[in-house]
């Protein structure tokens, strides 16, 4: 992990907050307020690293509401995002961007931050306008931002798509269209035909890249996400006329269940075709897992949806360095690969309980992650030997049979 620019964001950060303090008043309750007016466009530089990164919190104000399905949509004139889960208020909405500093529990709130974050972010990157539309009960209700300062409300608005409860809109100016249009044109014609991920605009392809790893059903144009290639075999094409193998499958994947289902967890990866797979119950408590029983062989993934803290990847032999996925909400934060985390071992955890920036999309530096990854290598351990104390695995190569017995000494 880069330690340096995340400990210069938070002295910058720290300024900012000063700031924001002096110019605060204490109201008669006690609660400390700012002037959101004022708030907004410094909170903006720290909550946008990258002008796609709203469009993402978007979809894990979604993924935090209890959606089972959010749909994507990125044409020349706007980026849509809707979902099925539990919509603001009309009240709520009406005040969404007074919850930029929300906490993270209780989860409403959230939702409502990563919603308010994606709509100051959006706006910053410059659109025609942002509208944000709810259902409430039998109608609809909507705020259309032409600015911060120019807000339209509408009590009885126009339905979004059948089955879903919130929708967000952006509309692109002019020059964006424009811009659009033109990247489109100078596209692959067989990417465009198989709607391959290389004809997809950069927040279509920020969607694509990011959210693999989501508890929930994403379409993006219509389509659903393809699974992460996690432990996956992969083949890459050599020559016109011929495919080589880039990645073996994985030798095993153990995967990290909870007993409930919660939309902070992770759903496995669907497409993983290691060898052998193993599950290990344990409990979801404070953001943190704990084991509460022993390993056992796996044979449905589903059975896991919305209840995993994690999956290790194990190779057959030691051959790259070890790395981790962080998961936050449906989206993935980084990706580490610190000289702690074992050879050989591809993992996949979520981010839920470690402290981030102001953005919300960066790890900050400190005892808090280096303590998840010191876990992470010795969770690994003990499960590999567990399962290596208990089952045979007679038809591993001596180098794979090695590489266990080096993992379960961790």
């Amino acid at each position: 992990m880069e330690e340096t620019p995340l400990k210069a964001v938070s002295y910058e950060l720290s300024s900012i907050l000063d700031g924001l303090a002096s110019e605060g008043t204490l109201d008669s309750t006690g609660i400390f307020t700012v002037d959101l007016a004022k708030a907004l466009p410094k909170l903006e530089k720290f909550q946008l690293p990258k002008p796609h990164f709203g469009l993402l919190k978007i979809i894990q104000s979604g993924v935090v509401a209890g959606a089972t399905r959010i749909s994507t949509s990125f044409t020349a004139a706007h980026i849509r995002i809707e979902h099925n889960g539990i919509p603001p208020t009309p009240s709520q909405l009406k005040s969404i961007l007074s919850y930029l500093m929300a906490p993270d529990h209780p989860t409403e709130e959230r939702a409502l931050r990563d919603l308010a974050i994606g709509i100051n972010t959006t706006l910053a990157r410059g659109a025609s306008w942002v509208e944000l539309k709810v259902q409430d009960g039998e109608r609809w209700a909507s705020q259309r931002w032409l600015s911060r300062q120019e807000v339209e409300e509408k009590k009885e608005a126009p339905a979004a798509s059948k089955g879903m409860t919130c929708c967000f809109t952006m509309r692109r100016t002019f020059g964006q269209a424009a811009s659009q249009a033109f990247s489109v044109a100078n596209k692959d014609v067989g990417d465009l035909v198989f709607r391959r991920r290389d004809s997809l605009d950069e927040d279509a392809q920020a969607v694509y890249d990011s959210c693999r790893h989501a508890p929930v059903e994403i379409l993006l144009g219509g389509r659903r996400l393809p699974p992460s290639i996690f432990g996956r075999r992969v083949l890459r094409k050599w020559s016109p006329f011929t495919w080589r193998e880039h990645r073996k499958s994985n030798l095993m994947d153990i995967f990290l269940s909870c007993r409930d289902r919660s939309p902070h967890l992770l759903s496995p990866p669907t497409g993983s075709d290691a060898r052998f797979k193993y599950f290990v119950p344990g409990q979801f408590v404070d953001g943190r897992w704990k084991q509460i029983g022993k390993p056992e062989p796996l044979q449905d993934l589903s059975v896991l949806e919305r209840r995993c803290f994690g999956v290790f990847g194990i190779r057959g032999v030691p051959s790259v360095p070890g790395s981790v996925t962080l998961v936050k909400d449906g989206v993935d934060l980084t990706t580490l690969a610190p000289p702690v985390l074992p050879r050989g071992v591809t993992s996949v955890l979520t981010a839920e309980g470690l402290p981030l920036d102001l953005s919300h999309f960066r790890i900050v530096a400190g005892p808090a992650i280096e303590e998840r990854l010191d876990w992470l290598s010795t969770t690994l351990g003990g499960i590999v030997k567990a399962v290596t104390a208990h089952s045979h695995f007679q038809d591993c190569s001596p180098e794979q049979s090695e590489h266990l017995d080096m993992l379960a000494r961790l």
